[in-house]
């Protein structure tokens, strides 16, 4: 997978460990087929909480896997 693209005022190499992160829970929690959307909801949720002050890696991960959760929860909550 390719590189994700970060902007200019985040640190990617905190950024892309906490994205590996999220995307090893994507794997092993069974939603590795919807990887690319998911992974951008994850990346997007984790910017914002580095524009809100939040540096550590392991809190990053954690919004974006919580970003990722919400949105597959709410897909699993429409009628098929």
């Amino acid at each position: 997978m390719l590189p994700y693209l970060w902007p200019l005022d985040v640190d990617p190499a905190v950024l892309s460990g906490a994205l590996d992160i999220v995307m090893r829970y994507l794997t092993f929690s069974g939603h590795a087929v919807r990887r690319v959307e998911l992974r951008q909801d994850a990346a997007h949720a984790m910017i914002v909480a580095w524009r809100s002050g939040v540096r550590h890696k392991i809190q990053l991960a954690d919004r974006g896997i919580a970003a990722v959760e919400k949105v597959i929860s709410g897909e699993e909550l429409l009628p098929s």
